[in-house]
C-alpha cells in the first residue's frame, strides 16, 4: 500500500513538472517573438493544434485527417520555419550553455555602443544601429559589407562618418561584433508615423515588426535618439532614458554615461 501511494505521489510530481516545462516553453516562445511576424506563424500553429481537437471531438473525420497530417509534418515545418532562429540558438547553447539562450552584451559592449550613439546626436551624425538577439537578421545582408569587426566607439563613429562610403544604411551588430555595415533595411510606408520621422525610422520600425532585433536611430536632423523595438517606436529620448531602456530590453546590470 506504502509503496502504491509512493508510485501515485511520484507520478504527481513527474505530472506536474511536465506541465510546468510545457508551459515555460510556451512562455519562453511568447516573449521571443512578442510582437513580430513571427509571432503570427506561432499563433498559426496554436490554431491548428485547437482546431485539430475541435475536429476530433466534432467527429469531423476529413478535418481532422487534414489536420492531423500537418501535425505529423509539424516538427519538420516548424525546422523549415524556424531554421535560422533555432540554428542561432543551438549555436549559442554550444558556446556558451543555457545562458546563451538569451543573447546578451557584455557591459562594456554596451558602453562603446551607447558612448558612439551619445557623440553622434551630440554632433547631428545619422545612424542606425541594428542589434541582433535571438530573431536572425542574415536575410539583410544582401549587397552589405560584411566586416566581422570589433565593437569600438571609435569603430562605429568612423562607420557613421559622412565622409566614409560606408555611412548609408545601417550596421548590424551580432554576438558582440560588428557583423556588417551600409545595410539597406526597406524604408516601408507607415501611415501612423508623423512625417518628421524619415527614412531610418521608418527602416528601424520595418526591422523591429520582423525580429526581436534592437534599433537605435540618430536622427540627422535634430541629433534625438530613438529606439524601435517589437514594432514599437520610441521616439526622442533623454539620454537617462535611453540608457535605462537600453538596460532594460537586453539586459544589462547598469549602463552609465
Amino acid at each position: 500500500m506504502s509503496n502504491l501511494l509512493n508510485l501515485e505521489i511520484f507520478q504527481i510530481i513527474k505530472n506536474i513538472l511536465d506541465i510546468c516545462a510545457v508551459a515555460y516553453l510556451f512562455y519562453f516562445l511568447y516573449n521571443l517573438f512578442e510582437n513580430t511576424n513571427t509571432m503570427s506563424i506561432f499563433k498559426g500553429f496554436i490554431a491548428i493544434i485547437v482546431i485539430n481537437f475541435i475536429s476530433k471531438v466534432a467527429g469531423l473525420k476529413t478535418l481532422e485527417w487534414i489536420f492531423q497530417y500537418v501535425m505529423n509534418n509539424f516538427v519538420l515545418l516548424a525546422v523549415v520555419l524556424f531554421q535560422p532562429e533555432i540554428r542561432k540558438i543551438l549555436n549559442r547553447i554550444g558556446e556558451r550553455g543555457l545562458a546563451g539562450i538569451r543573447s546578451k552584451l557584455s557591459k562594456d559592449i554596451l558602453k562603446e555602443i551607447t558612448d558612439a550613439v551619445i557623440e553622434m546626436a551630440d554632433s547631428k551624425t545619422g545612424a542606425l544601429i541594428i542589434i541582433e538577439q535571438n530573431v536572425g537578421l542574415k536575410h539583410f545582408l544582401d549587397n552589405s559589407i560584411i566586416l566581422n569587426s570589433t565593437i569600438t566607439k571609435e569603430g562605429i563613429l568612423s562607420i557613421f562618418y559622412k565622409g566614409n562610403p560606408l555611412h548609408d544604411g545601417a550596421i548590424i551588430i551580432s554576438d558582440e561584433k560588428i557583423l556588417a555595415a551600409r545595410v539597406i533595411i526597406p524604408a516601408v510606408i507607415n501611415e501612423n508615423l508623423e512625417n518628421k520621422y524619415g527614412t531610418r525610422h521608418r527602416a528601424a520600425l520595418y526591422v523591429s515588426e520582423d525580429s526581436d532585433a534592437l534599433s537605435i536611430i540618430v536622427s540627422e536632423e535634430r541629433g534625438s535618439i530613438s529606439l524601435a523595438y517589437k514594432g514599437h517606436l520610441e521616439a526622442d529620448l533623454k539620454i537617462d532614458e535611453f540608457l535605462r531602456r537600453m538596460n532594460e530590453i537586453l539586459g544589462i546590470q547598469k549602463v552609465n554615461k
